[in-house]
């Protein structure tokens, strides 16, 4: 270890990964950054996890074992607790990275202390010529959009740039600005746990970069399930809630809803009932836990130092139209990946075009 630079902990949440980590673990320790050490965290795997790990006999690992399955969010605060390092990577266990990975993404966090974390450039695994994602963005009703998901890699997006949110797959953050010592929200389990996280440090006014120099390979989500769902949709009501301030919350809050309730409607229409039972579930959800995340956003909205302005500059500018015509389409998108991507990509590009506008 290089005591001459700072000490970065790479935490490697894993559950049932065994197939992953053969491939992940040594890419990380081929890593060219010096000062680094791995803490995985093992999800109470049912499968030949920990015997896999035990195969790599190295003193810069050490496994934690969680006693049952905490999800992403928890999982990764675990991870957290276990890490010595000035700078904390959260690393996919499906992930495999280039070896100057690292040194990348230090010399930006190292070059501006208001840099608040930083992710990676994300190319699918399979198709190393497309990304999974060049920075994650949100319009103002809530609904995020990872940008060039499935799009090829023409060198589009090569600056280093400020994007609204980093991806966990592959996100480096400054320890220094978790405050508290629980980066990631344990009412998310998963799903946009990562864009609450990057909301709530530019609220303390710090900025997250997209960092192109800085490539990992990633595997990524399969399809959609109901589970997914029931996720996505409680958590983006959850976002907006936690982070918006009263006046964005009422001018906002409703519109998401409002989509909400027509995106029901077009599932009842077309009797999904799996869907419908999925989304009336989310909901009461909320409806049920009502007290517990309004404690939340007092605790979020007591901490924070800057306005609502900070986020919403780099939101999508997209209208109240374009994102009820943008939800319903990827409802009859069903499964089709590409079609799904096409639809977030076009969805994007209008929305940063008005932001342009906006400005």
């Amino acid at each position: 270890m290089n005591w001459n630079l700072p000490l970065v902990s790479i935490v490697i949440l894993n559950y049932n990964g065994s197939r992953h980590l053969i491939e992940c673990i040594p890419s990380v320790l081929r890593t060219s950054y010096p000062s680094f050490d791995v803490v995985v965290v093992d999800n109470a795997s049912s499968d030949d996890s920990l015997s896999t790990l035990a195969r790599f006999s190295d003193n810069r690992i050490r496994i934690v074992e969680s006693k049952s399955n905490l999800g992403f969010a928890e999982g990764n605060n675990l991870g957290l607790l276990n890490t010595k390092g000035t700078y904390i990577v959260f690393l996919n266990n499906d992930t495999k990275v280039e070896p100057n990975w690292l040194v990348e993404l230090v010399n930006v966090m190292e070059s501006d202390p208001v840099i608040g974390a930083a992710q990676s450039k994300l190319l699918l695994m399979n198709r190393p010529s497309h990304f999974d994602s060049s920075g994650d963005f949100i319009d103002r009703f809530g609904f995020p959009i990872s940008r060039a998901q499935g799009c090829p890699d023409l060198n589009q997006y090569q600056e280093l740039e400020e994007v609204f949110s980093g991806r966990g797959a592959a996100l480096i953050v400054r320890k220094s600005a978790l405050r508290g010592g629980s980066p990631f929200d344990g009412e998310f389990f998963l799903q946009y746990e990562d864009i609450d996280l990057c909301w709530r440090l530019r609220l303390l006014g710090y900025r997250i970069v997209y960092v192109p120099s800085s490539i990992v390979y990633h595997i990524g989500q399969g399809t959609s399930s109901p589970y997914r769902v029931f996720k996505a949709r409680k958590n983006a009501i959850l976002l907006l809630v936690k982070n918006y301030s009263l006046a964005n919350i009422a001018r906002y809050l409703p519109c998401h809803i409002l989509i909400n309730i027509l995106e029901l409607a077009n599932d009842i229409l077309h009797t999904d009932s799996i869907a419908v039972r999925t989304k009336i579930g989310a909901y009461a959800w909320l409806l049920v836990n009502l007290q517990r995340i309004i404690a939340k956003r007092e605790e979020v909205q007591m901490s924070r130092i800057l306005s609502d302005w900070n986020c919403m500059r780099l939101m999508l500018k997209t209208k109240f139209s374009e994102c009820v015509s943008f939800t319903l389409a990827l409802g009859k998108a069903g499964k089709n990946e590409n079609r799904i991507n096409a639809l977030g990509n076009r969805y994007l590009q209008l929305g940063l075009q008005e932001k342009q506008n906006f400005r």
